[in-house]
C-alpha cells in the first residue's frame, strides 16, 4: 500500500489479536494501521476457512460468464477470492445485461481460440486523495490537506489459452477439462512457492555521505530524516531470461511512493491524443513531497494492474509553476474517467526501464542511498510487476528496522515481498463443438451454514 506512513508493523507470526491504547502516550500511525491489519487478517482467514479459496453465495454470486457474440458478459453480484470480496454492482436498468469483457478490459482482444479460460486477477490497492478528491475535507480550508488513504479490492478479467503454470489447454485430456482439476491448478499457483523472490536490506557497514554539510559516520544509515523506503519491481521476469524484455528491474522511493500528483482535465473532456505536457492539481506541499525538473514519474490510472503491462516511466523536462504544467520526456494518453495521476520515484537508474535486478547470495549488495543497501535472491526467482518491500530507516539508531537471522553471526534476513495481495481465479472454460461455443461455469458456490427445515418450522407453529 502506498502512503506517507512511518512503518507497517503487522506481523502475522506474532499472532497479536488487538492493539490497545494507553492514556497519556504518543499515538502513532503504525499502531492504528496494525489494528486494521489484524482485523482484516482475522476476517479474511475466517472467510477462507468457511468458503474456501474462492466462492459465491448461491443466490447472490456474481461473475457468471456468458457469451455475447464473441465477447464475454459478466453478471452482477459478488464473489469471494481468498476473503477479498469482488463486486459488480447491479445495473440501473434491471433488464440490462451484465458487464461485457471488452468494457472491462478495453485493450483486450475478443475470444478467438478454443478452449479458453476466462479468469480474473484480484488484488487490493490503495487510494489516496490524489486519485479520489472526495477524500478531502473542504472544512479544512480552500486547499485542504490530505488525511487518510483507503484500500480497495480491484479486479481485472482476462482470457487465456493456458493454465497458470503455462500448460496449454489444448494439450489437456478431456478428463482434466473440469472445475476440480482447473481450480486445483489455480490454488497451487496462488500458493506461490520456491520461485518467489527474496530481499535482504542493511545499512552499509562503511557508508560515506556525499553531502559536505553532514558529519560522516563510520557506518550505518546516513540520512538526515526517518524514511520508509519502498523497493518495487517495475519490469517482471527472471534474471538471465531473454524472454522478459531485458530481465526484471526495480525502482525505489524514500517515502513509500506517496508523492503523487493528480492530473487535471477540463470538465467534459474525453480521452485525448497522446500528450507530453499535463496540468496537475498541485506540485506538492514542500520539497519533500514536491516535483522538480529531472525527477522521474510513473503515469498511473485505473487500468494499472500488478501484472503489467508496464506503466510508463518518464523524466520531468520542464515545470511551469504558475500554470502547474509539467512537461514530460514521453507522450501519455489521458482519459479523465480513469483518474490519471503521476507518482514520483526517487530511484529509477535514470532510465525508463528501471534498475536491473542483480541476484546474489554473497557480497553483491546494491546501493540505494545514504548507506541503505539491498540484495535480491535466490537465483532463478520469478519477479512480478508490482512486488514491493518496505524498509524503515531511522536516524536515532543509524540503522534499518529489518529482521535478522538468529545466532551469533546474525545477518539481514531474506524475506518475500510485503505485497501486493494478488490472486488469480478461474471463472469459466469456453470450448467449441462443431462451431458452437459452450461455457462451463468454474465458479464455486456455497449456501448458508444454518438453513431452516420447512417441516421443523411447521411443527413449531402447529404446536
Amino acid at each position: 500500500m502506498y502512503g506517507d506512513f512511518s512503518r507497517m508493523t503487522f506481523a502475522p507470526a506474532k499472532a497479536y489479536t488487538g492493539v490497545w491504547s494507553q492514556q497519556g502516550r504518543v499515538q502513532l500511525d503504525a499502531d492504528a494501521n496494525e489494528q486494521t491489519a489484524i482485523l482484516l487478517d482475522w476476517l479474511r482467514t475466517l472467510a477462507v476457512d468457511f468458503i474456501g479459496p474462492f466462492g459465491g453465495h448461491v443466490t447472490r454470486a456474481g461473475f457468471l460468464v456468458e457469451l455475447s457474440g464473441r465477447n464475454v458478459t459478466l453478471s452482477p453480484g459478488h464473489y469471494y477470492v481468498y476473503g477479498l470480496r469482488c463486486e459488480i454492482p447491479e445495473p440501473a436498468d434491471p433488464k440490462a445485461p451484465g458487464m461485457t469483457f471488452l468494457d472491462l478490459a478495453p485493450n483486450a482482444d475478443a475470444l478467438t481460440d478454443s478452449p479458453q479460460l476466462v479468469e480474473m486477477l484480484v488484488w487490493e490497492r490503495s487510494v489516496s486523495a490524489v486519485a479520489d478528491p472526495d477524500l478531502l475535507e473542504p472544512a479544512l480550508g480552500p486547499y485542504p490537506p490530505d488525511t487518510t488513504v483507503r484500500t480497495q479490492v480491484a479486479w481485472a478479467p482476462a482470457v487465456s489459452s493456458k493454465l497458470p503454470d503455462g500448460t496449454p489447454l489444448s494439450t489437456l485430456k478431456a478428463k482434466h477439462l473440469n472445475a476440480e482439476y482447473i481450480s486445483g491448478k489455480f490454488e497451487k499457483y496462488n500458493a506461490g512457492g520456491s520461485a518467489r523472490p527474496l530481499l535482504s536490506a542493511r545499512a552499509e557497514p562503511d557508508a560515506e555521505t556525499e553531502d559536505a554539510s553532514i558529519v560522516p559516520a563510520t557506518s550505518g544509515y546516513l540520512g538526515v530524516e526517518n524514511q520508509l523506503y519502498r523497493v518495487e519491481i517495475h519490469n517482471g521476469g527472471t534474471v538471465g531470461s531473454k524472454a522478459d524484455g531485458g530481465g526484471p528491474t526495480f525502482i525505489w522511493s524514500r517515502d513509500n511512493g506517496s508523492a503523487e500528483f493528480r492530473i487535471v482535465v477540463p470538465p467534459g473532456a474525453e480521452a485525448s491524443d497522446p500528450v507530453t505536457a499535463v496540468t496537475v492539481a498541485a506540485l506538492g506541499r514542500d520539497e519533500r513531497t514536491g516535483l522538480e525538473v529531472g525527477d522521474w514519474v510513473e503515469f498511473i490510472d485505473d487500468t494499472w494492474v500488478p501484472q503489467g503491462p508496464l506503466a510508463p516511466l518518464l523524466a520531468v523536462r520542464e515545470i511551469e509553476r504558475a500554470s502547474l504544467t509539467v512537461t514530460l520526456s514521453g507522450a501519455i494518453k489521458i482519459d479523465p474517467a480513469r483518474h490519471p495521476y503521476l507518482r514520483r520515484w526517487d530511484g529509477t537508474g535514470d532510465s525508463q526501464a528501471g534498475i536491473p535486478v542483480a541476484e546474489s547470495s554473497g557480497s553483491g549488495w546494491q546501493e540505494l542511498e545514504d548507506g541503505v543497501q539491498i540484495r535480491f535472491s535466490p537465483a532463478g526467482a520469478h519477479y512480478q510487476c508490482g512486488d514491493y518491500w518496505l524498509i524503515p530507516a531511522r536516524t536515532a539508531t543509524g540503522g534499518l528496522l529489518w529482521p535478522s537471522t538468529s545466532g551469533t553471526n546474525a545477518t539481514p534476513a531474506a524475506v518475500p515481498p510485503h505485497g501486493p495481495i494478488r490472486y488469480l481465479v478461474p471463472l469459466a472454460l469456453i470450448t467449441d463443438d462443431k462451431g458452437t461455443a459452450s461455457v462451463m461455469d468454474l465458479r464455486t458456490r456455497f449456501t448458508n451454514l444454518a438453513w431452516p427445515d420447512a417441516d421443523d418450522l411447521g411443527d413449531e407453529t402447529d404446536g
